[in-house]
């Protein structure tokens, strides 16, 4: 047997079709040393150590992509804050899941976390010098995780613009419709009334349609 290991910190940032966004910068780039005070305000270093576990070094990708959003390219792409300044258009950040198709486990995945959320839409803006950043609460992605999602709501405010609104049994994403599944809905709306939410409620419920 043999095994190869690998490891670089250089990237560059696709679109959905696998086109390249703006320029690949080199992870020496004198713009990283610069992010990490950034960073710094956003999470703490113990905190960073902790999730990560790997050393604080100024190539790390979370510097590079913070270096990139100061730059004006970054984790939403390299012309989203001027876009949307210019459409008056808030950009809303989801909580998100990953399985393991095999196994059927669940995982957490960007923005399932709380306090991630907090530190992804409050360092985008405080970026952007407004409020052009936001949270889109996913009901069904809260379920699939065991979160309740009054408490969610509260910890989240009013960084909460939009909603998902579906439910399921608790193992798969099956998007259905309210009541169908085993969500607590009280919860839900007891959420809302919490935070004083004025916002749409878009409902995704397509997996009803298979119950007709």
């Amino acid at each position: 047997y043999m095994g190869i290991d690998t490891w670089g910190v250089d990237y560059v940032l696709l679109d959905k079709d696998g086109n390249v966004i703006g320029d690949a910068i080199g992870y020496r780039d004198a713009r990283n040393a610069l992010a990490m005070p950034e960073v710094d305000k956003i999470v703490s270093k113990e905190e960073l150590y902790e999730r990560t576990g790997i050393q604080r070094l100024d190539y790390n990708t979370v510097f590079q992509l913070m270096g990139g959003l100061r730059a004006g390219m970054g984790y939403c792409g390299c012309e989203t804050i001027p876009l949307l300044k210019e459409n008056g258009v808030t950009c809303c950040l989801e909580n998100m899941w990953i399985q393991d198709w095999k196994s059927k486990k669940i995982y957490t995945a960007c923005c399932s976390d709380m306090n991630e959320v907090i530190y992804y839409v409050d360092a985008f803006n405080r970026i952007a010098e407004e409020e052009l950043f936001g949270f889109c609460l996913d009901t069904g992605h809260l379920l699939l995780l065991g979160l309740d999602g009054k408490t969610c709501m509260e910890k989240r405010g009013n960084r909460i613009k939009a909603l998902h609104i579906h439910d399921n049994d608790g193992v798969d994403d099956q998007h259905l419709s309210p009541s169908l599944g085993v969500n607590d809905w009280d919860r839900f709306l007891k959420g809302l009334i919490a935070i004083g939410y004025e916002g749409n409620l878009n409902f995704e419920n397509p997996g009803s349609l298979k119950q007709v």
